[in-house]
């Protein structure tokens, strides 16, 4: 309770027009949706859904401090083939939900930061083709960031690079660790808030 007079302190700031922006952001997974292997009777190959996009929400505090959370979907497909020749194709939807802390450096229109935080993903269980595999539907994982703000008159433009890593594997194949969710997601994304 000592601490509630500091909390009163930023109620002005949050009344701010500048300390709260939602915008959208975009961009490329540089990094395959599933590891992939071949044996005797059956291959696995991941095909590449090349974009990655959704909402985004900032809160802007003092000090270059910042707090983003992305809502950021995308399609994962992979081929599955059997022995006998047959191909098919499994495709589903994921949806990442990254909440980071950033830091800017500097105070200019163009800022470099870097963020850090934690990421759920949920992925659709139409990526299986026995519904016995799919593990869970949801997993976690760390999420880090480095990019620039280019701050216009009322917006704000962010191309970043993250990576994160995944603590689990989602679903499992009747064929082992043929297939498996990619534990290391590298994207190229570029955000535009106002």
């Amino acid at each position: 309770m000592k601490h509630v007079p500091y909390l009163a302190l930023l109620i002005p700031w949050t009344l701010s027009a500048d300390a709260i922006s939602v915008g959208f952001r975009g961009g490329v997974p540089l990094s395959d949706a599933f590891s992939t292997s071949t044996s005797n009777l059956i291959r696995y190959r991941s095909i590449p859904k090349r974009y990655t996009f959704g909402p985004t929400f900032q809160i802007h505090l003092p000090a270059g401090l910042g707090i983003t959370f992305d809502a950021l979907y995308r399609k994962a497909s992979y081929e599955e083939q059997t022995g006998s020749g047959a191909a098919v194709e499994r495709s589903g939807t994921r949806w990442d939900f990254p909440l980071m802390g950033r830091y800017h450096f500097g105070k200019a229109n163009v800022k470099p930061f870097v963020a850090a935080g934690y990421s759920f993903h949920r992925l659709s269980p139409s990526l299986v083709s026995d519904p016995k595999a799919f593990v869970r539907k949801t997993d976690k994982g760390i999420v880090f960031g480095a990019g620039l703000e280019l701050k216009g008159a009322g917006f704000r433009l962010m191309p970043e690079f993250r990576y994160t890593r995944h603590d689990g594997d989602s679903f499992r194949q009747a064929a082992g660790s043929l297939i498996r969710a990619n534990p290391n997601q590298i994207d190229f994304l570029v955000g535009l808030t106002f």
